[in-house]
Order: structure tokens, then sequence, then C-alpha cells
């Protein structure tokens, strides 16, 4: 009976009580026409006395009460599709697949638990939702309770996992030469090639300010379609056109200090770029620390202008430049041994992200009217910024530990 239909029972009982007192014969076959059962049809007599005995028998009894504990603890509506333990199954495969460097997807998780992804019901592989479901509420990379999302992706460029092993390699070799902070601070030179597309034109200059943009800014609802209010091609940042001149430079950090070197003349990364930067390096060294011992091992990537990418060789102009000022590679004559992709691990990065910060905050006016040789003024004036407002004495020194925390992440990115 519904839990109405048990008042009901009761009240009958109690009214009868009152208006006959002391008479009970037939009192369960009297009320039972009165009620009905759920689905139509009439209780029997038994089945009153049954209910008014827990009623007489429970002093918090309350109409609907056996159903509330029949049910108690059970999930309402149908069973779920998977148990708990198929679900573990695919949680910890998606999980295991992305450690082996493999996208958690509907279908990996198919192919790899083809039993835990059954409906019993349907014999059939559960709808996509359902598999999306675990990984959301199961699913994490480090810590159990940032469970995954679907959600962008960090900006940076995804390391395979022979990238990372070869840079775990990279930074166990950098550790185990014994080096201390301070040695790094005294006796390393850290180098690099970089380039600057100027603008010759207001047009060029609107396209490079579009690029500028990040993916995020104030923008109303109503005109986020608009040109003005979306993000431009990076190119434009990078590439030379008929419209702008890519001009190079050269950033130099040694024994806390930042230099900059004008490339004037310099179209290309190369023999002619590197023999000029290894030309320029003693005089930089005697200028920054006249009274210095002259520091001589120069850290850089192995890009172009410094090896040769297929074999790692190092390129002759830039070998011949540097034994020529008394200076040598920090990689010898072959750098196959340090990894590509390590801009988060060598300190002129960091110097040089300041340094483009800079060159944004302190455009002209009119940037297409500026000359090279303003543009390499400019860039001074950025330099000297840089070690006034910078930390660039703990910049020089923080080499070991970068390598620490390389070996600690196996290879992966440093950045969180």
């Amino acid at each position: 009976m519904s839990p109405l239909e048990q008042m009901r029972v009761v009240c009958y009982r109690d009214a009868y009580r009152e208006a006959f007192p002391g008479v009970v014969e037939n009192l369960h076959a009297r009320i039972a026409p009165k009620v009905q059962k759920i689905g139509g049809g009439s209780p029997t007599r038994n089945a009153i006395r049954q209910l008014l005995e827990q009623v007489d028998a429970d002093p918090a009894w309350y109409p609907g009460k056996a159903a509330v504990l029949a049910h108690a603890g059970k999930r309402s509506g149908p069973e779920p599709a998977l148990s708990g333990a198929k679900k573990r199954c695919i949680a910890n495969s998606a999980m295991a697949a992305k450690e082996e460097g493999l996208e958690p997807t509907y279908a990996l998780a198919v192919a790899r638990c083809p039993k835990a992804v059954v409906n019993p019901a349907t014999n059939e592989p559960v709808d996509k939702k359902i598999v999306y479901s675990i990984f959301k509420t199961m699913c994490y990379d480090k810590d159990p309770t940032q469970k995954w999302k679907n959600q962008a992706r960090a900006a940076r460029g995804a390391l395979t996992l022979a990238m990372m092993a070869h840079r775990l390699a990279w930074g166990r070799q950098m550790l185990a030469l014994g080096h201390a902070a301070g040695y790094f601070f005294r006796h390393y030179i850290w180098v690099d090639f970089c380039s600057t597309v100027l603008p010759r034109t207001a047009k060029k200059t609107a396209a490079q300010a579009l690029a500028r943009k990040g993916k995020k800014g104030w923008v109303s609802n109503d005109a986020k379609g608009f040109s003005r209010n979306l993000q431009g091609g990076k190119e434009s940042l990078k590439q030379n056109s008929w419209d702008s001149v890519k001009v190079f430079w050269a950033p130099v950090l040694v024994r806390g200090k930042l230099h900059i070197v004008a490339l004037p003349g310099v179209s290309k990364e190369g023999a002619p770029a590197a023999a000029a930067l290894a030309e320029k390096l003693p005089g930089v060294l005697r200028h920054r620390f006249p009274e210095a011992s002259l520091t001589r091992v120069v850290m850089s990537d192995r890009g172009p202008g410094f090896f040769h990418g297929p074999t790692g060789n190092i390129l002759a102009a830039w070998k011949d430049g540097l034994r020529a000022g008394g200076l040598r590679a920090a990689q010898g004559d072959n750098a196959m041994d340090q990894a590509g992709y390590i801009g988060d691990c060598l300190l002129h990065e960091t110097a040089v992200a300041w340094v483009r910060y800079r060159e944004t905050v302190t455009l002209p006016a009119q940037p297409w009217k500026e000359s090279e040789e303003a543009f390499y003024t400019r860039l001074r004036g950025i330099c000297e910024y840089v070690n006034q407002n910078h930390a660039v004495d703990d910049l020089c020194l923080e080499f070991p530990e970068r390598m620490r925390a390389l070996v600690e992440k196996k290879g992966d990115k440093l950045q969180k």
C-alpha cells in the first residue's frame, strides 16, 4: 500500500476504536475494503493486521517507513553499465597510456580494455560519454585531488619520450661534471643568435601588433569576431618580407651581467654570423670585466649558427673564431650529446625573454620609421634596463639547480 493508504488504515482503526470502544471483532476485515493496494484492489485482512502490528510495535513509525528502509543505501534508477572494478581498470589504463606518451581517447580505452568497456546488457562498448566521465572523475596526473579536465593545453611544444630521454641524459652528464654554481658563474659564457623583424610600413606594424596580442583581451561579447579583436599570425614577428627587414643580435650572459652584441650586416645564422660573434666576444669580456681573468667556456644551443644539425659537428667558423680569442665551446667539437629543445635549461634564454618584453614596451610611436641604427641603440638601452632591474647575478648561478630539476623531472619541461 502507498503511504497515503497506510495512513488511512491507521485512521480507520482509531476511528473504530473511538466509535465502538471495546469492540474489535472483524476490525481488520472491516478496514480492508476501504483502502487500496498499489495497482488496484483491496489488501487482505491479514495484510491489515500485519501493518497495524508494525505500527504498534514501532513508536517511531510513519507511513512508508518500511519502503524507505528497504531502499536505504540503494542507487535509484537503473544499475550502472560499468562496475567499479571496470571503471578502475579503464582509469588506470588511461593514466598508464599517458605516462607512455599516448593520448588518452575513447578509441584507446576500447582497444586497451576491451572487456572492461563492454555493457553487459548490450554486449557492446559503452558510449564515449561514460568513458570521458571516468577520465574526469578518476584520472589525474600528479595529485589525486586534481582530476583531468578537457581544457586548453599550455602553449608550449610537447616533448616526445625520446626527447625527454635525451634531455635527462644530458642533465645527468652536466651534473656529473661536479661543478658548483660558482664555477659556471666564473667560467661560462652563455650566447645565442637572435633576430628582430623591423617593420617598414604601417601595415606591417599593424600586423605585428595583432600578432603580439595574447589569447585573452578586453572584448565585448557582441564584437568577438571583429578583426581588431582577433589574434594575428606570429609569422609577422619572425619571417622577413618585402615590407620588413630582419636584424640580428646576440645576447652574451656572463658573470652576472648581460651584454648584447649587435650584428649589422648579418642576414642569417651560419658561418658569417658565427665568425662575427666569435670575433667580438673577447672584446666584450675585456670591456665588462677588465680586471678579471678571461672567461673561457662558451655555452650555446646546438643551433645552425654553431653546430651542424645532422652530425652535431661544430662549425669551422665558430671553432676557429673562438680559438682565435682564446675561447672554446662547452660541447667540444661535437654537440650530439647535448639535447635539443632545451631553451628552458639554458640561462641566456631567460635573459632573452626579459629583452623581448622590453622590446615590446619600448616600441616607438611609428615603428616603421625606426632605422637599424636606432633599433640597436634601443637594444643597448634595454640591456642596461635588464642589468639594473632583473636578478642577472642570480640567473648566472642557476645552471646546476636547473640540471637537478631536469633530472628530477626525468627530462620533462622545467616550467610548471
